[in-house]
């Protein structure tokens, strides 16, 4: 497009534009208008799935948790072309749009901001929920509906924080109380050396809903070797050791993330490992407005092992 007119919405390639009043002409390189008259579904909070059994001769009922159902979101869009040629290619643009059934696609919002301040950029992954509806209004211009649904009803920034961790320093001298044992009577006397302090990074959640880290780990590091999340008490303990060469990556997520699903942990990218990750106080979290800290932690050190803690703000 030639004008970043905001807000727009870009999806499979394809970005879609309000038309704002007296400003410029927005058009692609075919010199086709793609202006987005209506956009259900973007704001708001998906309904809650409630499930209330009602309490045998008494007043009230039994509940479960209130879980959010996925979310639905619905476009319009009005393409206006210079010629025939150029609607017809339009047309066929917007019916290959998420066109392979077997994955999702990622559809990129950019918000309005005030003057002076960076824009808001969110994101979701979709899938089409209905056809594609296709009305023609002038021989050069289309109206196209769009339904989507969204398994992750969540919305996330488009960038990721993702501080680097190292295992910090490394404890350094200490009291030796092998053969011939400690002098105390020597000057100044007993040195206990330094301790060790671990390294530590932070991420924060913007957003209005509980956001998951996705961790990646660089080796070498001993068995036992453990993820702390020192704001909420969770800990991770991966039971193998890891070589120079090795990388691990832990998507403590539900869903599907920088291309590993779920709760995946892998090895090298390729080797799954989720039987070697212990979570006794279940998966990683941050809340909507909480700062959490992280550190790597092992029983042996090393200046090159380190730990990314990638975070994106969630809303609802």
């Amino acid at each position: 497009m030639t004008s970043p007119i905001f807000p727009s919405v870009t999806l499979d390639g394809q970005q879609f534009l309000f038309r704002v009043e007296g400003g410029p002409l927005p058009v692609d390189s075919n010199g086709v208008e793609w202006i987005l008259t209506k956009f259900d579904g973007w704001t708001g909070r998906p309904a809650p799935r409630t499930a209330r059994t009602a309490r045998i001769g008494r007043s009230g009922s039994f509940r479960s948790a209130a879980y959010v159902n996925d979310k639905i979101m619905n476009l319009e869009v009005v393409a206006t072309a210079p010629d025939v040629a150029s609607i017809r290619a339009a047309e066929l643009a917007v019916s290959a749009l998420c066109s392979d059934g077997a994955r999702l696609y990622e559809m990129v919002v950019d918000e309005p901001t005030n003057p002076g301040q960076p824009r808001l950029t969110r994101s979701v992954w979709v899938e089409l929920d209905d056809a594609i509806q296709s009305v023609p209004r002038l021989w050069n211009s289309t109206t196209f509906s769009i339904q989507l649904a969204t398994p992750d009803p969540r919305k996330h920034d488009h960038s990721w924080q993702s501080p680097i961790i190292g295992l910090g320093t490394a404890p350094v001298g200490g009291a030796n109380f092998s053969s011939p044992g400690l002098n105390y009577a020597s000057v100044p006397g007993a040195d206990f050396g330094t301790p060790g302090i671990p390294g530590t990074g932070s991420v924060k959640n913007s957003g209005t809903a509980t956001a998951r880290p996705f961790f990646a780990v660089v080796g070498p590091l001993a068995a036992n070797w453990q993820i702390v999340d020192q704001t909420n008490g969770v800990v991770l303990t991966f039971t193998r050791a890891l070589a120079s060469t090795d990388t691990v990556v832990i998507n403590a997520d539900e869903f599907a993330a920088q291309g590993f699903p779920g709760h995946g942990v892998y090895l090298n990218n390729s080797n799954n490992q989720r039987a070697s990750l212990l979570t006794p106080n279940g998966w990683p979290y941050v809340r909507p407005g909480q700062t959490v800290t992280y550190s790597l932690l092992s029983s042996s050190f090393s200046s090159v092992a380190s730990l990314t803690a990638s975070l994106r703000s969630a809303w609802h």
